[in-house]
């Protein structure tokens, strides 16, 4: 029958795995990106869809993530996929130029193995300059359509991951400039919401939108819930001035009436959350 493949290149690593980076990094990685692809390639799979996974684990640079390097190595997903990642020298400024490199070669090794498909499609999550040059540029090359999963704005998204200073800092504004001229240039697009698109200049171009979804299975696993008795209002990710967190706990403390915010997360905002909470 009819298959349509498609090469996808992002961070989703075996649940165990991310678990154990997290527990050994100084600074915390954020997982959500995991859980997010975790769905997306399972939702493809189950659609029909051949994948190949290519990934770059969201290891912060060493020593503030404890991995120095890593080789090309393969491991399975919860739900049986494979997943490849890219080899690395885990060091600010080397990691990224690993990165590009290797997803040349991974995107190669792909185009050539399936060079007898004609319907396929490289598919990035974000737009991280890295990878993101290396697809476009060999999409063009090999006549591959190229598609980006967008989740954040790249505007935001490295002036949000610390302003700092030194050399991290230098390497976070270039990253913010280069992913602003370079997101307009991928082939598809796939949006959370409508107004992204106009955000980054690409109306024009064909897009989806795809406004969230679900793991079934995960509902199974959890059975029963007792509803709370007071509604409650949930957040999950980073506790973080720049994601206005001090917005939402101030107006959520101007509400008459009993209601609950639980806050899920770690960042700058921590302390101020707890004198909230007091």
């Amino acid at each position: 029958g009819y298959v349509m493949k498609l090469l996808f290149i992002g961070s989703l690593i075996n649940d165990k795995t991310i678990d154990k980076i997290v527990k050994e990094s100084k600074i915390k990685p954020s997982n959500a990106p995991v859980y997010f692809e975790n769905m997306l390639i399972k939702g493809l799979e189950e659609a029909g869809l051949e994948t190949t996974v290519v990934s770059v684990p969201t290891v912060s640079t060493y020593p503030r993530g404890r991995i120095p390097f890593w080789g090309r190595r393969k491991e399975t997903l919860n739900f049986g996929k494979e997943v490849i990642w890219i080899p690395c020298i885990n060091l600010l400024g080397v990691k990224q130029f690993c990165v590009t490199v290797g997803s040349y070669i991974e995107v190669y090794r792909w185009a050539k193995k399936n060079k007898r498909v004609s319907d396929k499609v490289i598919m990035t999550y974000s737009v991280y300059p890295p990878y993101t040059k290396a697809v476009q540029v060999m999409g063009k090359f090999l006549g591959i359509k190229t598609c980006c999963m967008v989740t954040d704005l790249p505007e935001y998204l490295y002036v949000m991951s610390g302003n700092g200073s030194g050399l991290r800092s230098i390497l976070n504004k270039q990253y913010s400039k280069k992913m602003k001229r370079i997101q307009s240039d991928y082939d598809l697009y796939i949006f959370l919401t409508e107004h992204m698109a106009e955000r980054m200049h690409v109306e024009l171009k064909p897009a989806m939108l795809m406004e969230g979804f679900a793991d079934e299975s995960t509902f199974a696993r959890i059975g029963d819930v007792p509803k709370c008795d007071k509604k409650t209002v949930m957040y999950a990710g980073r506790l973080s001035e720049d994601f206005n967190i001090r917005a939402l706990l101030d107006g959520f403390m101007m509400i008459e009436g009993d209601y609950r915010l639980w806050l899920f997360g770690s960042g700058d905002m921590v302390d101020y959350i707890r004198i909230c909470e007091k």
